[in-house]
């Protein structure tokens, strides 16, 4: 369902397509689950059609909005990340994956950044969590930075916007960064040429 149509190959058996919506897909490693991505202790390659920088509306409440002073590209994005004080972020690199362009950059918390405390309006359960990104239009998502995860965005032009592909490395999850990274850039879109960059 997602769009525009995605392929990917995955290096064994075991890996989940756990979600395959219209702005978002969701594949897990071998060995993660879901509940465990929601809890934050689980590895996972994230699709979204159409996404923007982050930020907490009100404290305490988890729930975010978009940053709208920052523009729809890839670079804007990429800059804001570089400028976040509690977000430690490595240069912005050039990529291509499946035909689309644009950055990308690995993320995590600062040492000693104090991330903000919120309560998640679901579960009623306290968080320390710093927004990063939420969805657009059809991509339904608010993700962020907790303690030991390693964020990897590959920041893509697509139509008008950016899509990204989000790599998330949680330390107490099986697994490192390397197979669903190169998962990630297997990726290839039926429709490249609508990208904008």
């Amino acid at each position: 369902m997602f769009a525009p149509a995605i392929t990917y190959v995955v290096p064994e058996a075991g890996w989940i397509d756990e979600e395959d919506l219209q702005g978002n897909v969701l594949l897990l490693p071998p060995g993660n689950t879901l509940p465990d991505v929601n809890a934050g202790t689980s590895d996972f390659i994230g699709v979204y059609a159409s996404i923007a920088p982050a930020r907490f509306t009100a404290l305490p409440s988890c729930a975010t909005e978009s940053v709208v002073e920052v523009a729809d590209t890839p670079n804007a994005f990429a800059a804001w990340l570089g400028r976040q004080k509690d977000v430690s972020a490595t240069s912005p690199v050039p990529v291509s994956v499946g035909g689309l362009r644009g950055l990308r950059i690995d993320l995590s918390v600062k040492p000693r950044a104090a991330l903000a405390r919120c309560t998640d309006d679901e579960s009623g359960d306290p968080v320390r969590y710093r927004p990063i990104l939420t969805g657009e239009g059809a991509s339904s998502l608010d993700h962020g930075l907790i303690a030991d995860l390693t964020m990897r965005l590959h920041l893509l032009a697509w139509k008008q916007g950016v899509l990204a592909i989000e790599v998330d490395d949680v330390e107490k999850a099986p697994g490192t960064l390397t197979s669903p990274s190169a998962v990630a850039e297997t990726l290839r879109f039926a429709d490249p040429g609508s990208g904008n960059g």
